[in-house]
């Protein structure tokens, strides 16, 4: 008879052990159940939003969890443990797996887009970027059509003019701290407006008109506060940026792309509201691209790019390590381009 490669076993410190694994699993389980169940509420209150963006870890938690529990009750505490230990990797390595899965080669970012697509990147260049070479050297081979760039401040104003021979036309408010939103461009810019958080007219952001050449289309770049900053300030500001998308179609003919770094992942309540008041859609996939540093092991995705009904996303995935905590977003859009 062979044995059992996970056998029961008896005795005073297995049996503490057991029931210390058994009730440290129950507990992860319960919390799991919690943080799940306070996600569901996030459609009637923000507050209760914040943890819908933990779903993913929150189901891979009670899963582990779970097993963990029936493997203690069947009497195989090591491979409860093993369970756990399994699950928690797993958890914690798809997201990253995914989006690699979605990361666009050097081949990809140097290549011109297909006919009549254009191509958009969004970057969270991050105030403490560790490596600027890095970025520059980024922004100089994608053969992008436009960037939103977010956390690029007066510290990136030296940047911005040195990549003027790459893409000549400008817009944002780099200069000032509270904004610090720029984006670069291939094509003339026929308008261009920013807000800012610290005025009150809205999240930092950048909104900027192109001509007949790009079929009138029009850009907002944003970065919406983090749901954990304020209990109504990321709700308040996509409630804002929503009503600018509706102004900006009742003012303006043409296609609409809103992209950045929305600190909102796609499981997330305040997430869909954007996308149902805006009527803008975001198609999937939807890689993660935070956290990129210290480990590039990123969990969440929370940078986006939006686009109206008339546009159509051929290819979406992330780019290279730039310096920065996140990952760029890089997609190829259809229905912008004459």
């Amino acid at each position: 008879m062979t044995k059992a490669p996970f056998p029961r076993v008896s005795g005073g410190n297995t049996g503490f052990l057991k029931r210390g694994v058994t009730s440290i699993c129950g507990l992860v389980a319960l919390g799991a159940i919690t943080g799940l169940s306070i996600s569901w509420l996030g459609r009637f209150h923000p507050v209760a939003d914040i943890a819908s963006h933990a779903t993913w870890h929150l189901y891979g938690a009670l899963t582990g969890a779970t097993m963990g529990v029936l493997a203690c009750l069947a009497g195989r505490t090591a491979l409860a443990l093993l369970l756990v230990g399994a699950c928690a990797v797993a958890t914690l390595a798809i997201p990253p797996w995914s989006a690699s899965r979605e990361t666009w080669s050097m081949e990809q970012l140097i290549a011109q887009p297909a006919e009549g697509h254009i191509r958009i990147v969004s970057l969270n260049a991050w105030h403490s970027n560790r490596d600027p070479d890095a970025l520059e050297r980024f922004l100089r081979s994608v053969a992008a059509d436009i960037v939103v760039l977010a956390e690029f401040g007066p510290a990136r104003s030296a940047l911005a003019s040195r990549l003027a021979d790459r893409f000549p036309h400008q817009a944002g408010c780099n200069d000032n701290v509270w904004c610090a939103m720029h984006l670069l461009s291939r094509h003339p810019i026929f308008s261009a407006r920013t807000t800012s958080r610290h005025n009150r007219t809205g999240p930092p952001s950048v909104e900027v008109g192109f001509g007949p050449a790009l079929a009138n289309l029009s850009v907002i770049g944003v970065h919406l506060m983090r749901p954990i900053d304020s209990r109504w300030g990321s709700f308040k500001e996509v409630t804002q940026l929503a009503g600018r998308v509706r102004a900006l179609r009742d003012r303006r003919d043409g296609p609409i792309i809103v992209a950045g770094d929305f600190n909102l992942t796609p499981w997330s309540w305040n997430w869909r509201k954007f996308r149902a008041e805006s009527g803008l859609r975001s198609d999937g996939p939807w890689p993660a691209s935070w956290p990129s540093a210290p480990l590039k092991l990123p969990q969440l995705a929370i940078d986006h790019v939006f686009i109206s009904q008339d546009m159509t996303i051929a290819r979406i995935g992330v780019g290279p390590d730039v310096g920065s905590d996140h990952l760029p977003i890089i997609a190829d859009i259809a229905g912008a381009k004459r």
